[in-house]
């Protein structure tokens, strides 16, 4: 995915579409500054998973042995501050100071607000306890303070469970927040905070909010049940919103509002929220990619002057509406998306005007509903023999329509990192893609691929800076003809092949190497950092003379 959404194209191109695909080049490298840190949480779930049987026992074992030496009773306190000179009040507190790290002794009961932080650095360590408050108050109150971590601690039943104004760069992580009115709250130019692997759930209003607050990375939490928005952003950009799980918000799932702009929302399973999974209000210039968007009255919606936005590689099934645009929202860019059995609409336009492809050979959405057929080829779809693509558009109105649909369902698969720069290859199949694989050292791709039409076919995208060409391509012992188009960054590989499971290879003359001379070079250096490290360590430095 990706790999070829904004470069040139062969097709003819509408001159407004420009100035709306200058933004979208742009997020690709914000895209691939976090596309590794995505692939390295999916692989920290497999390996949680592989090690859960072993370590479950275990972990009850030990829980109930540790219930049974000790049985804390919830002790009830007025509000505790973290002075900025370290010290704890009341000095009685269940919260043990160790340097910079306080770790709570017991659960805490408030009838107002509970811990106040005022020191820059520290580490509020919650060891599993709960801030329990009354439904006022809040929770953990930290403002004009930079560098602090909290983690670990059950926060229930305040006004603001944690609530940081005009604070930057802190954590919050591996928190279970739970029945306030709102979750997180950052406000004031809260700025460069991690907010990361925290339960937020049955919270009566925001799940987590940023006010006017940006460059904050919300990723990994659970968002559950909560009465407004799950994730609530206002006047606030430059955020990264990825990896989440939003569920079943009594209004909306993530609510991009009042002017907030190039906002990153990658990799979240937003679902059965009542009224919107996504709504974006009066916000332009925001990226919504690789998103599992389903089962709700509207998948997407454009409210109010939002424009120049870009939605690409998401997944909106089985809503009623996949996207909805009101009629001031325009030049906003759709494509590449799978749109499957959204009952009253896949793409309500509002006669607005949008634009809902890149053009050929990149081509545009895959829509459950299209009934064209794929004989032609070409830009203009009027050349021998078929490509994957549809041979008519699929009009929506006088002002939309996506030019080059897609035959089959889009998929991206991210092959790694060179230079700091993501690489993907993309699959456009009627059959079910599984076992993708690349080997640099062979130069060759390889794939399943299962189906039960008689006739499967693949479109793969590739980078050819990743793989060049010539290539040939090989299902199970056949090697296969196939056609190939360029838009001179990428190649665009077609061919098809009779349905059942089939082992697929695609070969090239040329592969990215493992360790590009960059790469090498910045090895060198931290080799001889850590030798000279080393040497000083083991020989003392009297020995040496130098001069």
């Amino acid at each position: 995915m990706f790999t070829s959404y904004f470069s040139s194209s062969n097709s003819p191109k509408n001159p407004s579409e420009e100035a709306s695909r200058e933004y979208q080049v742009k997020i690709l490298e914000k895209y691939g500054k976090i596309v590794n840190s995505l692939a390295a949480l999916d692989c920290q779930r497999g390996d949680m998973k592989r090690q859960l049987s072993s370590v479950v026992l275990a972990f009850i074992l030990a829980s109930l042995f540790i219930a049974s030496l000790r049985i804390e009773r919830a002790r009830a306190a007025g509000v505790i501050y973290i002075r900025s000179d370290g010290s704890v009040e009341p000095s009685d507190a269940p919260i043990q100071p160790n340097g910079s790290t306080y770790n709570l002794t017991g659960d805490i009961s408030c009838s107002s607000d509970g811990i106040v932080i005022e020191r820059d650095g520290a580490i509020l360590n919650g060891a599993g306890y709960a801030l329990q408050g009354a439904g006022i108050g809040t929770g953990i109150n930290v403002s004009q303070q930079n560098n602090i971590a909290i983690m670990n601690l059950k926060i229930r039943s305040f006004h603001y469970g944690i609530w940081l104004s005009a604070s930057s760069n802190n954590a919050l992580i591996g928190n279970s927040i739970t029945d306030n009115f709102d979750g997180i709250d950052l406000w004031n130019s809260s700025n460069n905070n991690t907010i990361f692997q925290n339960n937020i759930t049955t919270n009566t209003g925001l799940g987590i909010g940023l006010s006017s607050s940006s460059n904050n990375n919300v990723s990994n939490n659970y968002l559950v049940a909560g009465l407004e928005d799950d994730i609530y952003l206002n006047n606030s950009s430059n955020n990264i919103i990825s990896g989440n799980t939003v569920l079943l918000s009594a209004w909306t799932g993530i609510g991009i509002f009042g002017s907030s702009k190039r906002n990153l929302i990658i990799g979240n399973e937003i679902a059965n929220n009542t009224m919107f999974n996504i709504r974006l209000y009066w916000s332009s210039e925001n990226s919504i990619i690789r998103n599992n968007i389903t089962d709700n009255v509207v998948g997407i919606q454009f409210d109010n002057s939002s424009t120049k936005n870009t939605v690409c590689g998401n997944n909106l099934t089985n809503n009623g509406y996949g996207i909805r645009f009101s009629s001031s929202c325009s030049k906003n860019v759709v494509l590449h998306n799978n749109l499957e059995n959204n009952t009253v609409h896949q793409i309500y336009t509002g006669y607005s005007a949008n634009i809902l492809d890149d053009g050929y050979p990149s081509g545009g959405n895959y829509w459950s509903d299209y009934n064209g057929t794929d004989v032609f080829a070409g830009s203009f779809q009027d050349e021998t023999g078929n490509d994957g693509i549809g041979d008519s558009a699929h009009v929506l109105d006088a002002k939309n329509a996506d030019r080059y649909p897609l035959m089959g369902r889009f998929e991206t698969y991210y092959v790694g990192s060179w230079n700091e720069a993501p690489c993907f290859v993309d699959i456009t199949s009627n059959s079910t893609v599984a076992d993708f694989g690349f080997n640099a050292s062979q130069k060759c791709i390889s794939f399943n691929v299962t189906g039960s039409s008689s006739e499967g076919f693949c479109r793969v995208t590739i980078d050819n800076a990743l793989l060049g060409g010539p290539y040939t391509v090989q299902v199970n012992t056949t090697q296969l003809d196939f056609t190939t188009e360029s838009n001179g960054t990428h190649s665009f590989i077609y061919f098809t092949y009779s349905q059942s499971t089939q082992k697929v290879w695609i070969t090239g003359t040329s592969a990215i190497p493992e360790f590009p001379s960059a790469m090498i070079f910045q090895l060198l250096i931290v080799i001889t950092l850590l030798a000279v490290a080393f040497c000083r360590r083991i020989i003392p430095k009297s020995k040496f003379s130098w001069g």
